[in-house]
């Protein structure tokens, strides 16, 4: 309970600096007389500067101490760019038969620039416990254009490529063609050579 309490003090203070005030305190009518005069107790939102102080003190000696600043904020544009970009939704799920539920909700919420690059910055590094990655890419009028097969983390071998001589390995050309940036590399290769 000690950790709690210092993680509540925290979200307190974050909030606090994110509105501009701080939200009283509640259930407090008179604070313990032992703690003296000078603890003020916050009855009603009171206005916060750019900086707050929050300490914990456990009863089985564990102490921190935090300074928190107020960050700077960016204005978000009044009218948001319109660049008609098809926008990438990147999604982890817990388990593979989840895809199709996650792909559903995302069917049925608003999309934005803001969603997306949200979406991709919670889910571009690995989540422990969550071992399917699925992605979906809608267009500017809100259709989805693509969505992807599931990726699950399995562990897969790590191959070392060189180019050079002596790197190449038997039929590696027909492996690689399969691939369709290669191919179309290939493809143009020859075209030149013609």
């Amino acid at each position: 309970t000690e950790a709690c309490s210092g993680f509540v003090a925290m979200v307190k203070a974050i909030l606090a600096l994110r509105t501009g005030f701080i939200a009283p305190t509640l259930h407090v009518d008179k604070p313990n007389e032992a703690l003296g005069e000078k603890l003020q107790i916050v009855t009603e939102n009171t206005p916060v500067k750019d900086y707050v102080a929050v300490n914990a003190i456990g009863l089985y000696g564990g102490f921190s101490h935090a300074i928190l600043k107020k960050p700077a904020t960016k204005p978000r544009p009044k009218h948001p760019v319109q660049d008609n970009l098809p926008r990438l939704y990147m999604m982890a799920v817990r388990n593979v038969t989840d895809v199709d539920v996650l792909f559903k909700k995302l069917s049925l919420v608003e999309k934005s620039k803001y969603l997306a690059g949200s979406m991709c910055d919670v889910f571009k590094r690995e989540i422990k416990g969550y071992i399917g990655r699925c992605f979906a890419v809608y267009d500017e009028d809100k259709m989805m254009v693509e969505q992807s097969k599931t990726y699950e983390g399995n562990k897969r071998p790590v191959w070392f490529l060189f180019s050079g001589m002596g790197s190449q390995w038997q039929a590696m050309g027909k492996d690689l063609i399969k691939f369709p940036v290669f191919a179309k590399a290939v493809a143009k290769c020859d075209a030149v050579l013609r």
